[in-house]
């Protein structure tokens, strides 16, 4: 938003012949245009993460281009829509109307639930997690966090430290992670990461200088791709054959192109894994 200042007190100076110089009352000088920014935040403890960014997005959207659209409506409906319990077929369309909102813009968004309670809701947060660290770093990280290690990732971006903790909790399914669970660990409680007890925590990389004296933390540095493990923690595998079984099924899985890549006359494929691998 702009707001416009206008001065009509505002005065010049003129010169006269005998060098002297006073001050004479003028016209208003050109409006100057002032920005304020603005921030806009929804707070809520569902886990629908696509819907209020798709919201703010529109309610943004509304504001910039001035359509026809009542701000007041849309912020109520989107206080007042009703969220879908757990449970029931994703497939039936008899349902679909019940998981689907609308702030009164002409908008459709759909909030996807759980079957049932108990079932994580990872969205693509566990493949994100293979591609930024690959296959052998998230099975290090699971079993640290199956063993009760500390777990820290790093990265700049707070969506990428929310959607890795979030994984890394689906992944542990049908266990439930009972220990210290903070996606996004603000600056100020550092502190935190003395603690005795185990945890899985998040931290925005520009701190990553505070978190170098840590012996006993497992740092996963998501925008470098690296798990480091301190010399004094002891991670203990998967037994094999199942750690390889595991590899080799999730290898499958995540680039499964991987099995038809000998292949003399591969068939036609309409796009290419951007998964990484280690």
């Amino acid at each position: 938003e702009t707001t416009r200042v206008e001065d009509a007190t505002e005065r010049e100076e003129e010169g006269d012949e005998g060098g002297q110089t006073h001050l004479s009352p003028t016209a208003p000088a050109p409006s100057a245009q002032l920005f304020a920014p603005k921030t806009l935040v929804l707070v809520s403890r569902l886990d629908h993460t696509e819907v209020f960014r798709n919201s703010l997005g529109l309610i943004y959207a509304i504001h910039v281009e001035g359509l026809n659209v009542c701000l007041e409506n849309v912020i109520g409906n989107l206080l007042t829509c009703t969220v879908p319990l757990a449970g029931g077929s994703q497939l039936d369309s008899v349902e679909e109307g019940a998981r689907t909102i609308s702030l009164g813009a002409g908008d459709r968004q759909v909030i996807q639930t759980p079957l049932a309670d108990s079932l994580p809701v990872s969205r693509c947060s566990v493949a994100l997690l293979f591609r930024q660290l690959g296959i052998t770093n998230v099975l290090s990280l699971f079993c640290a966090a199956l063993t009760e290690h500390k777990v820290l990732f790093l990265s700049r971006s707070y969506q990428r430290l929310a959607d890795a903790c979030r994984g890394l909790l689906a992944l542990l399914f049908p266990l439930r992670y009972s220990f210290t669970y903070v996606p996004i660990l603000p600056a100020q409680l550092l502190e935190v990461l003395s603690t005795p007890t185990p945890f899985i925590i998040g931290v925005n990389a520009a701190f990553q200088a505070e978190t170098q004296e840590l012996l006993d933390v497992i740092v996963a540095d998501l925008d470098g791709g690296t798990v480091t493990i301190p010399e004094c923690v002891h991670i203990p595998p998967l037994p094999e054959p199942l750690q390889s079984q595991t590899h080799s099924v999730l290898s499958m899985v995540l680039d499964p192109e991987l099995e038809l890549a000998d292949l003399a006359f591969p068939p036609p494929t309409t796009s290419t894994s951007s998964l990484k691998m280690q």
